[in-house]
């Protein structure tokens, strides 16, 4: 007895401890709340029944009290049956912990249920017995073998079902934990980590995994074994407040995880992924939240159920498409320059690991009615009839001074300054035609339109040269692409983020952007929950643009996004490969602004099975443009008619936000849209201006070995 006032004081403080910071922080207490309750009462009726028992013992049996609470068996029944439930109600805790460390996968309880469903048959079974023959000692006597092998084989079951929970929980901490200390030599923040030290490690692992919840049922089923009817008094009488205290601390631990954080992000778009990695490596503590059900938001990959539900609810996929899981449909067209900013992100982060890529098979440009390959080679610049044999003499010397050029050297300057003159000069120092001038700027520069002419040339120069040297570094064409789909990119990067800390938290609605009374951020409001975070990140439909489930984007009047223009897009499912590109699996098509008359060029994105991303034989290429007049749909025309017979076409109009303030004022920081160009610098832009916004310092990169991509 000595034990026992002790153990219940430690379990109380522990279990009002926990309701107490649950209803202070406001939390939704759930499930595990009510189970650690029902617990505490099944504790309260054990301890309650086994100090009665102590009462009647040194009142009846005074010279003998102790030998007779430690020996007698009169009064034990209400003990058992409150010990038989107690230990279902933690078993089911317990299983509720495995749930959420293994990421909400049922798969991983399927076998531990099974073991759980065993181990209530028996608790049931001697729970009837004891409440049959409560009053009838001779009749429970007549069924004991009955009664010793459930309540043997049913803690049995529990033990085996304790300590294989715990094993799957602490392999789980294990493998993540080991991934950590990968991550952090391969990018030598090894000493960011180093204070979290050996014991502290060790006892979350411990109060993670349950493993003092094993140990009393190990302990209790020993004592059994033993056949000692001290030895499982003396255990009996302790275990329920041990048993009890363990899930009560895996609540608590849990409640404590999510409390409050440094960064929450709003969206699971690539921006947003991108920059939820890279703080999360910097070691702040990241919440990401999403609306959707799925990573990605508007860069996500769809499959044929997700995409006729986006575009038409009422329709299911015919079956003539093949199987569902063959697809992965862009939302967004855009591909991966190879020496681009994008590229060198993902080997900075290691995220290369979770992926795999393959290149796209060419680069073409609509010119004169007709579309023309983008050379990659010499031989195929020599054949191209993109220019006229006089007009290849002169675009190789152009090419040549702007491969040539030396900043610290003027003389391969020939008398051109690339920060004052305009491409305008350059293009008529070299005599270039119009034509070619169109496949410079947009087929190789990647302009949307003209205005870059008249503006300084050195951004020009720059993005030909990457051009240039993507195309070198694999050939074909400059671009590369993720198997699967661009909608790996974003889960790849949440996967690094989870690494190193981060919380994820999909299908959850944001109700609500919290400020305070001089408008600073304070938390974000999901339902009856807030969170509070010291900086928010969040995509524009989050903070006014236009989403289903967004609000909090005009706080006290405040607009925080503007509308900049629309995009269209035309997802079209093709049998066949698009006419006129040499039958390639995949293919970027450029057609320029001045060949269609309009103010903005329109893109054409292709991909096939090739790229695991559609059934054998079928191909999806997506068109984009800016939209410039109140009939979208049709400006795609020029483009459509290029793709040959469309066996199905999908069409959206997006409206491109950006944000009205930089948010260091408010802790708001908001990213831009996606827009219509058929690549991701300017996403990567983008994350550099957050990035610098959120920190206070640019974003810096560390140069590391080149992506492995398939031919």
């Amino acid at each position: 007895m000595y034990l026992h006032l002790p153990l219940w004081g430690a379990y109380t403080l522990v279990y009002f401890g926990t309701v107490w910071v649950t209803y202070q922080r406001k939390l939704k207490c759930g499930v595990p709340i009510l189970a650690i309750t029902l617990m505490y009462i099944l504790c309260f009726i054990s301890t309650a029944d086994s100090l009665q028992r102590a009462y009647s013992a040194y009142i009846f049996h005074a010279g003998t009290a102790s030998e007779f609470f430690l020996t007698s068996s009169d009064g034990r029944t209400l003990n058992d049956t409150s010990y038989g439930l107690l230990s279902a109600v933690g078993d089911a805790l317990i299983l509720w912990r495995l749930w959420i460390i293994w990421s909400r996968d049922i798969r991983i309880l399927v076998v531990p249920c099974l073991l759980y469903i065993m181990g209530i048959a028996c608790v049931i079974i001697t729970v009837v017995i004891d409440i049959k023959y409560a009053s009838n000692p001779n009749g429970h006597f007549a069924v004991e073998w009955l009664y010793n092998s459930a309540t043997e084989g049913g803690l049995g079951i529990s033990v085996a079902l304790s300590c294989l929970v715990t094993a799957l929980i602490i392999g789980k901490i294990w493998w993540v934990r080991r991934q950590v200390v990968k991550m952090l030599r391969r990018t030598g923040a090894e000493n960011q980590n180093a204070q979290t030290t050996v014991h502290r490690r060790v006892t979350m692992i411990l109060v993670e995994s349950g493993a003092l919840y094993t140990l009393v049922q190990a302990a209790y089923m020993a004592s059994l074994l033993s056949r000692s009817t001290v030895a499982t008094s003396v255990v009996s009488n302790i275990c329920p407040k041990v048993l009890a205290l363990a899930p009560t601390l895996i609540v608590l631990l849990q409640k404590n995880m999510d409390e409050e954080y440094d960064v929450i992000v709003l969206g699971t778009g690539l921006t947003e992924c991108i920059l939820s990695g890279l703080l999360s490596v910097e070691g702040k503590k990241v919440l990401h939240m999403d609306r959707n059900d799925y990573y990605g938001g508007d860069s996500a990959s769809l499959n044929l159920t997700q995409l006729y539900r986006k575009f038409r609810p009422s329709q299911s996929p015919p079956a003539e498409l093949g199987r569902d899981r063959d697809y992965a449909i862009d939302l967004i067209p855009k591909f991966i320059i190879a020496s681009g900013e994008l590229t060198k992100i993902l080997v900075h982060t290691d995220v290369t690991r979770y992926l795999e890529f393959k290149q796209i098979a060419g680069s073409f440009v609509y010119r004169d009615g007709a579309i023309s390959k983008v050379p990659s080679t010499e031989m195929e610049a020599v054949k191209s009839s993109l220019m006229g044999l006089f007009e290849k003499r002169r675009a190789k010397n152009f090419f040549s001074f702007l491969q040539n050029w030396k900043d610290d050297d003027p003389v391969t300057h020939q008398g051109i300054n690339l920060d004052k003159d305009s491409m305008k000069t350059i293009y008529e120092k070299f005599g270039l035609e119009p034509g070619t001038q169109d496949f410079v700027g947009h087929a190789m520069a990647l302009y949307l339109d003209d205005d870059y002419i008249t503006k300084p040339a050195r951004p020009t120069y720059e993005r030909i040269i990457l051009y240039t040297s993507s195309m070198a570094r694999y050939g074909k064409s400059p671009y590369i692409y993720p198997l699967y789909g661009l909608g790996e990119l974003p889960q790849s990067f949440a996967r690094l983020s989870a690494i190193y800390g981060g919380t994820y938290m999909l299908d959850k609605s944001i109700d609500e952007i919290v400020v305070d009374a001089d408008g600073k951020f304070v938390g974000v409001k999901s339902g009856n929950e807030t969170v509070k975070a010291k900086q928010v990140i969040g995509d524009p439909s989050y903070f006014g643009g236009v989403a289903t489930g967004a609000t909090g984007g005009a706080e006290g009047g405040k607009v925080r996004v503007v509308e900049e223009g629309k995009v269209v897009r035309a997802i079209c499912i093709l049998k066949h490969p698009i006419p006129n590109t040499e039958n390639a699996d995949s293919a970027q098509i450029v057609i320029p602004q001045k060949q269609v008359k309009r103010k903005h060029d329109i893109y054409i994105a292709a991909v096939s099975s090739t790229h695991n991303v559609a059934a054998k034989d079928v191909y999806i290429a997506i068109v984009s443009t800016i939209v410039e007049t109140d009939r979208p749909e049709q400006e795609l025309a020029p483009g459509l008619s290029l793709l040959g017979p469309i066996h199905d076409k999908f069409v959206s109009v997006t409206p491109l936000y950006t944000p009205t303030a930089s948010g260091q004022a408010d802790n708001i920081f908001i990213t831009r849209s996606y827009d219509a160009t058929s690549h991701f610098e300017t996403v990567v832009d983008d994350v550099h201006d957050v990035w610098k916004r959120v920190i206070g310092a640019p974003l810096v990169l560390k140069k590391r070995e080149e992506v492995n991509v398939q031919e």
